[in-house]
């Protein structure tokens, strides 16, 4: 309870404070828990899900691609709750938020079970492939995303999701999929593309690419995966992770964010000449 950082708007100075006393964070996420329930049904990288939210103006909003009033005895229930006093954030957050993102963690616990994983990238789709770049917070992986979008063009290059791309394995092949949860931009969109290769991105004054190793792919890719607390999960999770680095090609990419970094990510990822696709 302790690591979470509730705060409150007031409405006649626009400004929002945070709630400092542990006791006073007791009580608002306690009252938090007493508010109303409404259900939600949506679809998600092809999983029916249904969850019960406390707060149906912000999951109408996020959850609006993902809709699905169809009713489905197989639909797998998430429960927000056993996760909202488990999350830490940096930043203050509303009690909607915080539920909102323990939605995410929810589902990210029974995803390796149904051959998908929840992950920490930005997946671009390009020409019917998709690409993920996936490094740390603030590495550059929006950026770029955005720097395809400059010198490949906007309407060639779309963002499948921003932050947490699900993988979904599926007969013989791996899909990029959207999700709501996109990061401070936003970006996201509710399809499934082929994964066409994955970039782990390094900052460097050099722009040079080249195969990840094994042990190089585990060691970066396996932070940035949401390994589940179930045991039986947690072995799902790894063996995905081992068929992941055996089919689709992984890159290490060094790069300055200029568009050289673009032109050599471009052309061991497709296999084409960066020259005869910039715009």
């Amino acid at each position: 309870m302790k690591n979470i950082r509730v705060s409150y708007y007031h409405r006649k100075t626009k400004t929002r404070s945070r709630i400092s006393s542990p006791l006073m964070r007791a009580m608002v996420l306690e009252m938090t828990f007493l508010l109303p329930l409404y259900m939600h049904k949506v679809e998600i990288a092809g999983l029916r899900l249904e969850f019960d939210s406390r707060y149906p103006s912000l999951m109408k909003e996020a959850f609006a691609e993902y809709s699905c009033a169809v009713a489905d005895a197989a639909a797998l229930k998430l429960n927000p709750d056993q996760w909202i006093e488990h999350i830490t954030s940096e930043t203050e957050q509303e009690p909607k938020q915080v539920e909102f993102y323990a939605l995410s963690v929810a589902l990210g616990e029974l995803l390796p079970l149904h051959n998908r994983l929840q992950t920490h990238g930005v997946a671009i789709e390009y020409d019917g492939k998709a690409y993920i770049f996936s490094a740390p917070s603030g590495t550059g992986k929006s950026t770029r995303a955005f720097l395809w979008q400059k010198y490949l063009g906007q309407e060639r290059v779309t963002v499948i999701n921003g932050d947490k791309p699900i993988l979904w394995f599926r007969k013989g092949s791996i899909l990029a999929c959207g999700s709501p949860w996109a990061g401070k931009e936003g970006l996201h969109k509710n399809t499934c593309v082929p994964l066409g290769g994955i970039c782990l991105l390094r900052r460097s004054p050099q722009n040079t690419i080249r195969r990840a190793s094994a042990k190089e792919f585990f060691n970066s890719y396996y932070g940035q995966v949401q390994m589940p607390i179930d045991p039986q999960a947690l072995l799902s999770a790894l063996s995905l992770l081992e068929g992941l680095y055996s089919k689709v090609p992984v890159f290490i990419l060094e790069n300055d964010m200029s568009e050289q970094g673009v032109k050599v990510a471009f052309e061991a990822l497709t296999g084409e000449t960066y020259e005869t696709h910039r715009i």
